[in-house]
């Protein structure tokens, strides 16, 4: 499902137009709004989602980011997880935890 524009922008807008692993800003690179923990309930709560480049949001399904950025993506997992325990969160690799 797309991410409806309005939620891509407060996100974009609430992560200043940065990448929030890498710090790529946009205009130099197309940013994109990325589900950390997702649910039904959840999937239009902008704090369920962060704003990445494309490069780093393919890494992350790929699990190509480096390993710093592997470090940043837990930790928001971590912090996200203290207010949402029962979304699933995608994971810097394949794999979905619950």
């Amino acid at each position: 499902m797309k991410i409806p524009t309005y939620l891509r922008n407060i996100v974009f807008s609430r992560d200043n137009y940065r990448c929030r692993l890498c710090g790529a800003q946009r205009p130099a690179f197309k940013l994109q709004c990325h589900h950390v923990g997702y649910d039904k309930d959840n999937y239009l709560n902008p704090e369920t989602c962060i704003t990445l480049c494309r490069g780093c949001h393919q890494r992350i399904g790929s699990g190509g980011l480096a390993p710093k950025f592997v470090a940043i993506y837990n930790g928001i997992i971590v912090a996200m997880k203290r207010k949402y325990p029962n979304l699933k969160y995608q994971l810097p690799t394949k794999e979905v935890i619950k």
